[in-house]
């Protein structure tokens, strides 16, 4: 059950996104301040872990891809765009937070030795869980809607076991979502 739990909570952060169209991607600067900090964290975490990577670039065509999906399940090694998404409320929040505690992380793509990254700041998703979908371990967040604002997608060239990420202090989406200017969701619902 916490398996399952896991998956359908790692699919909400993990999501394609059904989002907004923007009239216009990140602008150069954007995209510039945006991996000069990705790129920093990802030698950081690679050189604890003692994995090589190489810096990571921007992607037009990811961040097409990001502005266009849809709210659907998407998990590392499925052929599909993974999205990890920038700001949330405070139920997503707690729920990233549990995902995190239960060994599964949605920030983890970021940090496998990817090539090209694409980002949207106007993406926006929202979900209410019921209680069949979450079980009795997060029973709690039943009937409560979680929100994120801005995603980015990547795409695998290789992937790393998300467990070995676990205690390795990945930074929080937010991070990059407040250096992008994103705005948080507004609202409480816990």
């Amino acid at each position: 059950m916490k398996v399952l739990l896991s998956i359908l909570l790692l699919s909400f952060f993990s999501i394609e996104a059904h989002g907004f169209r923007m009239k216009r991607g990140l602008s150069a600067d954007e995209q510039k301040k945006f991996l000069d900090e990705l790129n920093k964290d990802r030698q950081e975490i690679a050189k604890k872990m003692g994995y090589s990577t190489e810096p990571m670039k921007y992607s037009l065509k990811l961040e097409r891809v990001a502005e266009s999906l849809k709210c659907e399940l998407a998990y590392p090694g499925s052929g599909q765009a993974e999205l990890i998404a920038l700001q949330f409320n405070d139920v997503a929040g707690e729920l990233y937070k549990y995902i995190r505690e239960n060994g599964a992380d949605s920030i983890v793509p970021f940090f496998y030795p990817y090539a090209e990254i694409g980002c949207s700041k106007t993406y926006k998703c929202s979900k209410k869980f019921t209680k069949e979908e979450l079980g009795p371990e997060a029973a709690r967040f039943a009937g409560k809607e979680a929100i994120v604002h801005g995603a980015c997608v990547v795409h695998a060239s290789s992937i790393i076991s998300r467990e070995k990420f676990m205690g390795q202090g990945l930074p929080r989406p937010p991070k990059y979502g407040d250096l992008l200017g994103v705005p948080k969701p507004v609202g409480k619902n816990l």
